[in-house]
């Protein structure tokens, strides 16, 4: 699983940082601004693979079940999150 996300961070280096070097074939220029973007995503790949790191005995999915509904209201929330993003 962890393999899966640092794929991510491959393929989108793969994609925009070849254009970053600016030489060569597919250099296409105006990538300044795309450095930020793939440097922030890049970030987020690694913070979700450290996540993936935890043991599982501090997993929420391997806590006994006490009640459905706070995670049903915190689905919602990140839904409607999602949705304003």
């Amino acid at each position: 699983m962890k393999l899966a996300v640092f794929g991510n961070i491959v393929t989108s280096f793969s994609w925009f940082g070849v254009n970053m070097l600016g030489i060569g074939l597919h250099s296409y220029g105006f990538m300044d601004a795309a450095f930020k973007w793939l440097m922030l995503f890049i970030g987020s790949q690694v913070a979700i693979i450290f996540l993936g790191l935890l043991p599982q005995k501090l997993w929420r999915s391997f806590q006994p079940r006490a009640s459905a509904w706070p995670r049903i209201m915190a689905t919602a929330c990140l839904c409607f999150l999602c949705l304003l993003l």
